[in-house]
């Protein structure tokens, strides 16, 4: 276990941790660093594999998110009067789609 003490160094008061072995997991705990248990050390892992395996699905969609921003009303109105906002306007579609089929 470890405390947070008031040390000096080179002339300047400064909070130090101290007995503390940071090679092991730790948490901070009532004003010390304690190991974590081997239930906590197993849990965090778990915490961490799902977060990381969730980072391309949070990509898609903020992907998806990003390009049905850019329909606008106002786009969409003018995508209509022409072939050319049409086929703008399918393109995106398309992406979009090929986004979703990645989920």
């Amino acid at each position: 276990m470890s405390k947070i003490e008031k040390i000096v160094r080179n002339g300047e008061e400064i909070l130090a941790v101290v007995g503390t072995d940071f090679s092991a997991p730790v948490k901070f705990e009532n004003g010390a660093y304690v190991n974590l248990t081997a239930e906590e050390v197993t849990q965090r892992q778990a915490d961490e594999a799902a977060y990381e395996a969730e980072k391309p699905r949070v990509a898609v969609l903020t992907e998806i998110q990003r390009l049905e921003a850019l329909e606008t009303p106002r786009r969409l109105a003018e995508a209509m009067l022409t072939q050319e906002g049409k086929d703008w306007l399918q393109a995106s579609r398309d992406q979009i789609a090929a986004e979703r089929a990645k989920l």
